[in-house]
């Protein structure tokens, strides 16, 4: 594995973020840059190193996510690392292009630099789906309350991200708005705390739930159109084993200006709906459907039919509340 090196890009050397500048290359005593250029970040149970020679693209990442030191006792091999790199291309014509890469592995190809975030957060996603994993990786938005795991999923377009957002603001712990990452031995729920990626029509309701827009920055991403960034409160890296039990699952379905309803799912199909969102059902192969069937058995499932969010959340907090209250 690489050594670390006591140099770091300039923006990284407050990090520390305690009003005295730290020696470059660390925070709070701790070296932050290998000699492979590779900043380090933990994003929940997440661990990725991202390098680029574009300092403003390593700036905005920064922003996003904090950085921190990879020492050898926390990563056992770069194998427990996704590497990612972006880089900056020209044309013998004098144009610019800028190529995502995970893992040496092109993974995108962009001109616009407004694109380039987006992009470098979906080819996270990219690899950690490619990657042999201890996790199942389910497309949903995960969320914590009183110590129990909650997933509402669903596929795009379902109102997962904005759903999650609503309930965070109500006080949920956020886990992640893309996956839930179930353990494969404990069945436990993990976190990914990436910051939500939002679409431009829920801007202004992310402003009206208080959860503004990082930096009040716009990005570009294909289908999706314009996006921008929240970090929502909750999503602080995690210190020690913050995993716990899944207690419900969801299925959420948006239906504007109706009443939200519940109805049950059952397990057998429950397991099917879930398998058909297992994002690296192909690497778990078998063995998904029997450890899907596992986590619904003590997991009560429900179709949600959303209408206003306010009326939703507050369907979802008294289905969940615990007994008695």
């Amino acid at each position: 594995m690489s050594t670390l090196r006591a140099t770091a890009p300039d923006h990284l050397s407050d990090v520390a973020g305690n009003g005295r500048r730290e020696p470059v290359g660390t925070a709070g005593g701790r070296r932050l840059t290998d000699e492979s250029g590779y900043t380090h970040y933990r994003i929940g149970e997440v661990r990725v190193a991202l390098r680029s020679d574009r300092p403003d693209v390593l700036e905005e990442f920064a922003s996003l996510y904090s950085p921190t030191a990879a020492p050898s006792d926390e990563v056992t091999s770069d194998c427990d690392v996704i590497h990612m790199e972006v880089r900056q291309h020209r044309s013998l014509l004098g144009m610019r292009r800028f190529e995502v890469l995970g893992d040496n592995v092109s993974v995108k190809t962009v001109r616009s630099r407004r694109e380039l975030l987006p992009y470098l957060e979906w080819g996270i996603n990219y690899r950690l789906i490619a990657r042999p994993s201890r996790y199942l990786l389910i497309h949903a938005a995960s969320l914590a309350r009183n110590g129990q795991g909650y997933i509402f999923c669903g596929a795009s377009g379902a109102g997962k991200s904005t759903l999650a957002a609503a309930l965070i603001a109500r006080g949920w712990t956020y886990r992640c708005d893309e996956f839930a990452l179930i353990d494969r031995q404990t069945l436990r729920m993990h976190a990914f705390p990436k910051a939500l990626c939002i679409k431009a029509g829920s801007f202004p309701l992310m402003a009206k739930l208080n959860l503004p827009l990082r930096r009040d920055r716009c990005y570009v991403k294909a289908l999706k159109g314009r996006v921008g960034y929240v970090n929502p409160p909750s999503a602080s890296q995690p210190g020690g084993d913050t995993s716990v039990p899944v207690k419900h699952v969801f299925f959420p379905m948006f239906r504007g200006g109706t009443q939200p309803r519940l109805f049950d799912v059952s397990p057998a199909k429950a397991t099917m709906i879930l398998a058909g969102q297992a994002l690296n059902r192909s690497t778990v192969g078998p063995q998904t459907i029997p450890l899907l069937s596992r986590v619904v058995s003590d997991a009560p499932c429900y179709g949600l039919e959303s209408g206003t969010l306010e009326s939703t959340c507050e369907m979802i907090e008294s289905a969940t509340a615990p007994a008695g209250k």
